[in-house]
């Protein structure tokens, strides 16, 4: 059975309702990436419904699934096409690490790590400002 086409925002549900915290150790999205888990499995019957999913670190996640791949990452590209998507040149040019954040199901600290890891690479710039740093992408129409 393959995932619903609205899998993303069932996923966000489960995470919401679950206070963007382990179910199992409490951690939370601040600290770890977040995976959402099949209480009863897929393969077995179970449902990708609400009731059915439990949000887990990765910790705790490969502990309980063991056909739980090690963890699913987010790419550089994942990263730069959602600051892509955030951005509007006319309302909203820039984007910050949290924002990302709520968007991506990776930790805040995982954003930074890859933010500035496109910043080494350079397709992104960012500026101090006062609620932290703000980010862009480079492309040959916004690159100064």
């Amino acid at each position: 059975m393959s995932r619903p086409s609205n899998w993303n925002k069932r996923r966000w549900e489960a995470i919401v309702r679950d206070d963007y915290q382990c179910q199992t150790c409490g951690d939370s999205m601040d600290d770890v990436d977040l995976y959402v888990h099949h209480k009863d499995p897929v393969r077995n019957g179970g449902s990708h419904e609400l009731r059915n999913l439990v949000t887990l670190c990765g910790d705790c996640h490969s502990k309980v699934d063991v056909h739980a791949s090690t963890p699913a990452t987010v790419d550089y590209d994942d990263v730069l096409r959602e600051i892509e998507r955030q951005i509007d040149t006319e309302y909203n040019p820039v984007v910050t690490a949290p924002e990302l954040a709520e968007e991506l199901p990776i930790a805040k600290r995982t954003v930074n790590d890859k933010l500035n890891q496109l910043l080494a690479a350079g397709l992104v710039a960012n500026k101090d400002v006062s609620t932290g740093k703000a980010w862009w992408p480079l492309t040959r129409d916004r690159a100064e």
